[in-house]
């Protein structure tokens, strides 16, 4: 299917990092990887220390969705955390950036994949559900080298990390579509039996349609999309959900059954169903969610920022 260019990919062919940025890019990128992985998580540890900002944004969710831990325990899931986010950065860059497809297959294994395969076969119309943990991008760009995807991304910033990042994305064979794309475009897509790569965990703020769904007991607004976008395409729900292993392990990106009875009859049970399922597999491997995002950022109503 071929498209026009995107917003994406004009911001992109906008911002080119300086042959310093290069330079740097390939130089870390030779690294093997094992190196990379302890390299990040010292880079992980600076930002620990000195990234005020991000570490406050953590804490509070930390404490939001882990009450049951002792102030020692926060401490030690938010310092894990910071590490293995250094690690997951120079990882991705470093495996997707390089001779891709060797180190892509070598460090990222796919897991029950015969639950997509068999969606494939089936000319199903494909949503793949993947919550933000650390992995997500390299089981994307795993899962691309193997068929074409659309994938939603938010406009590139200027700076050499997303530009290699989003480089690399459509060199796979992903297909960037912005994240206030119209339900229309979406439906286009997976009728024309591209799959869609989907994460339904982001605060977007006051978007037109939301819901207020519990996430570990706590109000988050969540919208609606995946329930309507199912049901108006008749598409299957399969989750992928992507994990850490270790510095010389690499990453696996895990396919679970296709949701049943999904879309229900309820958007708001949907959203409740889903978010119930992502805190299940945020709770297996809790250092590796995306806590520096304000996931609830959102209150209903004239709540407070429970952020300040």
């Amino acid at each position: 299917m071929s498209v026009p260019e995107t917003n994406v990919e004009s911001a992109n062919k906008a911002y080119r990092p300086n042959i310093v940025g290069r330079v740097w890019l390939r130089g870390l990128c030779v690294l093997p990887v094992p190196l990379l992985a302890y390299v990040g998580r010292g880079l992980g540890w600076f930002f620990y220390v000195f990234d005020r900002r991000r570490r406050h944004i953590a804490e509070v969710n930390l404490k939001l969705c882990f009450p049951e831990l002792q102030a020692s325990g926060h401490r030690n899931l938010l310092r894990n955390h910071f590490l293995t986010s250094g690690q997951a950065l120079l990882c991705t860059l470093g495996i997707i950036w390089y001779r891709p497809r060797r180190r892509l297959t070598k460090w990222v294994r796919l897991i029950d994949r015969e639950h997509y395969d068999n969606a494939l076969r089936q000319n199903r119309n494909i949503i793949i559900v993947a919550p933000h943990f650390l992995g997500v991008e390299l089981a994307f760009a795993r899962l691309s080298m193997e068929q074409e995807i659309a994938g939603m991304y938010r406009p590139p910033r200027h700076n050499i990390l997303h530009w290699a990042l989003d480089h690399k994305r459509r060199q796979f064979g992903a297909i960037p579509i912005e994240n206030d794309s119209s339900l229309r475009k979406l439906i286009r897509i997976l009728r024309n039996g591209i799959p869609f790569y989907y994460a339904p965990d982001l605060d977007q703020g006051r978007a037109p349609q939301h819901v207020y769904a519990p996430f570990f007991g706590h109000p988050a607004a969540t919208v609606t999309a995946l329930s309507r976008l199912a049901k108006m395409t008749n598409a299957v729900v399969i989750p992928y959900v992507a994990r850490q292993l270790g510095s010389n392990r690499g990453y696996e990106a895990r396919f679970y059954p296709p949701l049943d009875n999904f879309p229900g009859v309820d958007i708001q049970a949907d959203a409740e169903r889903m978010n119930g399922l992502i805190e299940s597999w945020v709770r297996e491997n809790p250092e590796q969610y995306f806590w520096i995002h304000r996931r609830f950022k959102t209150r209903p109503g004239s709540e407070k920022s429970l952020y300040k």
